[in-house]
């Protein structure tokens, strides 16, 4: 088991807080085989809410894939209660926003989508965004 931890760095303006709709979010991600290294053409997507079942024992996971090459099979979840939110006191460095639990496999590229939760500054006209 490999803890693989996603950051982000970003620049807020009038920005309070940014946060995924955490345990609903859809987590896009291209994957490389640790086994012979070949790396998904598509992004794709594993969510902490859902849960599928492994084959070969009795416990379940975000998301079972099989490798196109190689034929083994890998897996990998979002670690329970990893989710944070990206604050404007975050602002200028790197903060992990989520935690994926890898067996088999290791996550190499993200792709954000809708489902950003984004909280302004004004405390008075509390404005909340889905991007």
């Amino acid at each position: 088991m490999v803890k693989i931890a996603l950051q982000i760095r970003a620049q807020l303006e009038c920005i309070e807080k940014l946060y995924t709709n955490h345990p609903h979010y859809q987590w896009f991600l291209k994957l490389k085989c640790n086994s012979c290294g070949e790396v998904t053409e598509k992004f794709h997507d594993l969510t902490e809410a859902d849960k599928v079942p492994q084959k070969h024992n009795r416990s379940e996971t975000n998301l079972l894939i099989k490798c196109k090459l190689c034929s083994r099979e890998n897996s990998i979840d979002v670690i329970e209660g990893s989710n944070a939110a990206f604050t404007n006191n975050d602002i200028g460095k790197f903060k992990t926003i989520v935690q994926f639990d890898c067996r088999g496999v290791e996550p190499v590229d993200f792709e954000p989508k809708s489902g950003w939760i984004v909280e302004s500054e004004d405390k008075v006209k509390n404005l909340m965004m889905w991007i």
